[in-house]
């Protein structure tokens, strides 16, 4: 909304060859695109409006980009969007220390994942892969250094590219479709009983759907048709209270995550005088303020995830 000072940030990565989800890429920054900047007090940018980011580098290694609304006519190309160190993490003291170890435990998350669903001629790369983590986890238990903790971090993500290698080499793909989307249906059916029939019946219908297109090996179409079932899924949480409440609290607890330490522990107390107050859309907002102020590329638990996606 022009004139309320939110924004939202589109974040750009280094990709590697052969790894196509984002998260696992290294990020070099993000473009923030602040409301007031491109629209006039009291305008609204409706969710789903398209906003188009040109953007090009030049022999320098500087950033231009050209910020493009057509529901608003807006076109902007002057102003500088880019914000380099929001995507900069702080190894320094024990939230750094967290930060480090969370995202060794992201990646032992991944490889256990992958692990039983890639074939046995694979597991000699997987037990390699096993070694190079424990040997990260070592070396952060033995060291207190910040570019120590950097190193186990970026090297948790070189880990978990790897896997990702795997599991889309074309022996592996089925088998990792296959139990990435009986994942998500063993989620679902954990809060089936709170879901109205409706939403049961969707999910149903793509998970067929995605079993279809495995079998037909549309893997592009599969892959959709699973991201589809994780946007029911995901929207009929939205929904819930308690899931709602239980999420704030794994965001709130996650400060090592925040760009801003000090606007994170503001947004903690607005969350918690809402749960206290039994507001479910303040603590939505407190829990979207706070994905805004989380660093890019970032993870967490699941039901983290699933909600970001709603909400960012």
């Amino acid at each position: 909304i022009g004139g309320d000072g939110s924004h939202f940030d589109v974040e750009l990565f280094n990709q590697v060859e052969g790894v196509s989800e984002p998260e696992l890429n290294l990020s070099i920054g993000v473009f923030r695109i602040i409301s007031d900047e491109i629209l006039p007090d009291g305008e609204k940018l409706h969710s789903g409006a398209a906003v188009e980011v040109h953007w090009k580098m030049d022999d320098n290694g500087l950033i231009a980009c050209e910020i493009v609304v057509p529901d608003v006519g807006v076109r902007f190309s002057a102003r500088n969007y880019y914000v380099p160190e929001a995507g900069h993490r702080n190894y320094d003291g024990e939230e750094g220390a967290l930060l480090a170890q969370e995202q060794l435990a992201n990646a032992r998350s991944a490889l256990m994942a992958t692990k039983g669903a890639v074939q046995a001629s694979d597991q000699p790369t997987i037990s390699g892969l096993e070694r190079r983590l424990d040997l990260q986890n070592q070396l952060l238990s033995n060291s207190d250094e910040a570019e120590a903790r950097r190193a186990a971090a970026e090297e948790s993500r070189y880990i978990q590219q790897e896997l990702a290698r795997l599991r889309e080499s074309p022996e592996n793909r089925r088998n990792v479709m296959l139990r990435d989307l009986a994942d998500l249906e063993d989620q679902f059916a954990t809060f089936v009983d709170e879901f109205g029939s409706d939403v049961t019946e969707r999910a149903q219908t793509l998970g067929r759907s995605a079993r279809e297109a495995i079998g037909r090996e549309d893997w592009e179409r599969a892959r959709q048709i699973i991201g589809q079932l994780g946007a029911v899924f995901s929207d009929a949480l939205y929904g819930h209270p308690a899931f709602i409440v239980h999420t704030f609290h794994d965001i709130a607890s996650a400060r090592h995550w925040a760009l801003d330490k000090t606007l994170h522990d503001r947004h903690v107390a607005q969350g918690q005088a809402a749960v206290e107050q039994n507001d479910i859309d303040g603590v939505r907002s407190a829990i979207r303020a706070m994905l805004n102020n989380r660093m890019p590329n970032d993870s967490g638990p699941k039901n983290v995830t699933l909600l970001a996606s709603l909400l960012r």
